[in-house]
């Protein structure tokens, strides 16, 4: 699962608990803190527009 597998599951888990892992696991891989940053602003505007979506179909 590895890095790629908690940056699909960040933004289900909170953005603290995230980091933590990432710091601890992942610390020497190249890039991993801008990986993260991109994974959270995906899941922002993901879970965005979801809730945009949801309050436009819901009478």
């Amino acid at each position: 699962m590895g890095l790629s597998g908690l940056l699909a599951i960040s933004g289900l888990i909170s953005v603290p608990v995230a980091t933590v892992l990432a710091a601890k696991y992942f610390r020497h891989q190249p890039g991993t803190m801008w990986k993260l940053m991109a994974a959270f602003s995906i899941w922002a505007a993901l879970l965005s527009a979801g809730s945009e979506a949801v309050k436009y179909w819901t009478p």
